[in-house]
């Protein structure tokens, strides 16, 4: 069922209210019975080519997850905005405050960028990437269209959810409504428990902080655990390295004092890599910031924190860190690889985080084959997002 609209936590000014479209859109209105939308999904992507293929990853401790009734699937994945990704002929519900030329979300070396970014498909596309995963659990970043589409979309697909807009989204900008970051659960799998969420400014600085944690029980085995997800700022450089880190601090703390001793979940797009240092040449000049946020997550004790897929640990992807229950020799390149005027972008910046005394990851998915990708990268006609979707297989101790 769709739930009544959950009152959000806003620490900001008065002037940076969240736009939220509440009315269902149209199409869907029309399909919102499983089989229906199924079709439609079915009858919008038909003309496309196919999604990428993917193949899973089986760890070390791998164990029989099918048969186990602790088991669920995770799914971490920032959709990209409407507001963030749309071209200049795209009627805006508000008055867009940038030029032309900045639309298209700078992916200028996308072909046909007004089909491949055209949201009325990808809105079914990223549904499809949901349908053909089947998780249990979904953490998604970039989400525009909550209440109107995906809500409504996935309460049909046999999920509930939660959702938390940013402060200032820079979608607004645009002429589009606030972006967030939400949490679905299966209700045939889990019953939520209860939901906290905020979004704020940090102290005095220009640190500002999103996230949405919400606390389920498994249904089959009758153990509470704690989900968190969040979106952390963009850019390479260490002033914004410097944010992660405070925006990171600040949702781990809220994630251990709610969660206390239940098993915890961290998943989100953190913008910043498992290497120690990180170089990102502009046109505007060469920037350089040592990473802190991934060692914050390896160092946290409250509880020990594992991440589902191996650590890109080097910029050329030729040393990896596993966690403890990874294969070592395994890579994984990448969860963002896209092409803008400034160059072309390829790195590892989505993850998965789970405690490591609560929970076993038994299988993540890889990346798809970069011998595969489209010249233009992502987003595409193959790939809905400038993100591919992470997921992992992991099962309660």
């Amino acid at each position: 069922m769709i739930h009544e609209r959950d009152q959000a936590t806003f620490c900001e000014p008065a002037d940076s209210d969240p736009r939220v479209q509440y009315k269902i859109d149209e199409c869907l209105a029309q399909a919102i019975e499983e089989d229906k939308l199924k079709q439609l999904i079915k009858q919008t992507n038909e003309s496309l080519p196919s999604l990428y293929e993917r193949s899973w990853e089986t760890t070390q401790s791998s164990g029989s997850f099918g048969e186990n009734e602790n088991a669920f699937r995770i799914m971490q994945y920032n959709i990209l905005a409407e507001g963030l990704s749309s071209g200049p002929d795209v009627v805006t519900p508000f008055p867009r405050m940038v030029p032309d030329d900045k639309c298209f979300g700078g992916f200028s070396e996308l072909p046909h960028p007004e089909k491949a970014l055209d949201f009325n498909t990808r809105k079914y596309r990223i549904l499809e990437e949901i349908v053909k995963y089947d998780a249990d659990i979904l953490t998604l970043q970039e989400c525009d269209h909550f209440f109107d589409f995906f809500q409504p979309a996935l309460d049909s697909l046999g999920y509930d959810g939660a959702f938390q807009a940013k402060i200032n989204s820079p979608c607004k900008k645009y002429g589009f409504y606030s972006d967030g970051v939400a949490v679905f659960w299966r209700r045939k799998k889990f019953v939520k428990v209860s939901i906290k969420k905020e979004a704020r400014m940090l102290g005095t600085a220009d640190v500002k902080v999103t996230y949405c944690i919400v606390t389920l029980e498994h249904i089959q085995c009758k153990t509470e655990l704690v989900v968190c997800t969040t979106h952390l700022s963009a850019k390479v450089n260490q002033q914004s390295e410097d944010k992660r880190t405070a925006q990171l601090l600040y949702v781990l703390k809220r994630g251990h004092e709610i969660a206390g001793d239940r098993p915890f979940i961290l998943a989100g797009d953190f913008n910043t890599t498992a290497s120690a240092i990180e170089v990102d040449k502009q046109a505007e000049g060469t920037f350089q910031q040592s990473n802190t946020v991934i060692p914050m997550c390896k160092m946290w004790t409250k509880p020990p924190l594992a991440s589902a897929y191996p650590l890109v640990s080097s910029p050329n992807y030729d040393d990896m860190e596993s966690t403890d229950d990874q294969n070592i020799d395994v890579k994984f390149e990448y969860t963002t690889w896209k092409m803008r005027k400034s160059g072309e972008v390829k790195r590892a910046i989505d993850y998965i985080w789970y405690a490591k005394k609560s929970f076993k990851c038994h299988r993540w998915l890889r990346a798809p084959d970069p011998a595969e990708v489209e010249a233009s990268r992502f987003p595409g006609l193959r790939s809905p997002s400038d993100h591919i979707p992470i997921l992992a297989e992991l099962s309660l101790s």
